[in-house]
């Protein structure tokens, strides 16, 4: 089992720990641009004083400790917390939390291995760049706002995965 978990974690070392653009994907509830014509990379998400929903959402970082491009968004994600009331933030692990990652990322049709994963609702990006700091504070607003379901807390909890995609996937 030891031998498993130090091949697993070398080999997001090896594998992961990537910043590629490309490598982002969301489902397809949310556009990489929003409604403002021609502005596909303008920001529509509130700062606390603006924010309008009083629902939460939960970010999931899966990240290790030993890429560089996670500890990044650790730093970048530490230095928000408390900016965005409905945004909640929890981080985990890879060589911790691996099977909950794999569930993770099949259930959301993520198709790489790549730290760090950040998971928001029914969405995900994968890699960090600064560039997608503002898209992934879009996707939160959205999702509290929608008040999307809760992917990996219904994976924690053992619920109905294709319940929660599909309520997901009508909003």
């Amino acid at each position: 089992m030891k031998k498993t978990l130090v091949i697993l974690l070398l080999c997001f070392m090896l594998i992961g720990c990537g910043s590629k653009e490309s490598e982002e994907r969301n489902t397809s509830n949310v556009s990489n641009t929003n409604s403002n014509a021609g502005e596909p990379n303008t920001p529509s998400y509130s700062n606390t004083n603006n924010t309008t929903t009083d629902k939460k959402v939960t970010l999931y970082l899966f990240h290790s400790n030993s890429c560089h491009h996670c500890q990044n968004e650790v730093q970048w994600l530490k230095s928000i917390e408390g900016q965005y009331p409905y945004l909640d933030i929890v981080y985990y692990e890879v060589s911790e939390y691996y099977e909950l990652d794999d569930k993770v990322r099949e259930a959301l049709g993520a198709d790489s291995d790549v730290v760090p994963f950040t998971v928001v609702g029914g969405e995900y990006y994968i890699g960090f760049s600064e560039a997608k700091e503002k898209k992934i504070l879009r996707t939160a607003e959205e999702e509290a706002e929608k008040g999307a379901c809760d992917i990996v807390a219904t994976i924690k909890n053992n619920g109905d995965v294709a319940s929660c995609l599909k309520q997901n996937n009508e909003d």
